[in-house]
């Protein structure tokens, strides 16, 4: 039993989590509408409905709650990747292109809010690369994320009999960069998600290098 609350341990991490998941909720509202640089403690705290006090329970910093947000939202769009290619996998052989290109298509288009994401992943890059400490964590978390998408990707083309004839965590930068480029210049000309035309060139990209670089497992 907790000395302080007399909850048990199981519920005091259970209000513990839902604590956090209300900061991490409320920060992307204040880092979307104020940025992060400019976004303060209170304003998260006001916007979650807490005090000062609870975030620093949980949080040491900004900086620490935007990596537990990118976390999330990494998550959130890796399990929507796995959906899109359970879903339209065929059962064994070579996959083709144009499958591959309406996987990547459904994806795409089932991404939320583009614009404010991306907005916040290329500030807090610029943080990252003026705050050298900063830095080491960001970069450690883009090679996490890389290594959980490579290792889900050899999984998943397995399935159908395939391998990678390249390192999947290096794949898996190329297509991330490849999607990274396609939203920022659809944010440039002035949308807020990408449109047909655009969801279509990314796709077809993407399913083309993912082509050239699979083989069939040897029997």
């Amino acid at each position: 039993m907790s000395a302080d609350t007399g909850e048990t341990p199981v519920v005091e991490s259970a209000r513990r989590k839902r604590t956090r998941d209300r900061l991490i909720d409320a920060a992307y509202d204040v880092f979307a509408e104020h940025g992060i640089a400019a976004a303060t403690v209170e304003q998260i705290t006001e916007q979650a409905g807490f005090t000062r006090g609870a975030f620093y329970s949980n949080f040491e910093s900004k900086e620490e709650l935007f990596f537990a947000l990118a976390d999330r939202e990494n998550q959130v769009r890796f399990d929507r990747l796995e959906a899109g290619l359970t879903a339209y996998l065929p059962e064994r052989g070579q996959i083709t292109t144009d499958q591959i290109s309406g996987i990547v298509r459904d994806f795409l288009g089932l991404q939320p809010d583009n614009r404010s994401w991306c907005l916040m992943q290329s500030e807090f890059q610029m943080l990252a690369l003026r705050d050298p400490e900063v830095g080491k964590t960001y970069i450690s978390g883009e090679n996490r994320a890389m290594s959980m998408l490579g290792a889900r990707l050899d999984e998943l083309v397995a399935m159908v009999g395939l391998r990678f004839t390249m390192d999947s965590r290096e794949l898996s930068q190329v297509l991330g960069a490849i999607y990274s480029d396609g939203i920022t210049r659809v944010m440039l000309a002035g949308s807020s998600n990408p449109g047909p035309d655009t969801i279509d060139e990314v796709s077809d990209t993407i399913a083309r290098i993912v082509q050239a670089f699979t083989e069939p497992i040897p029997a």
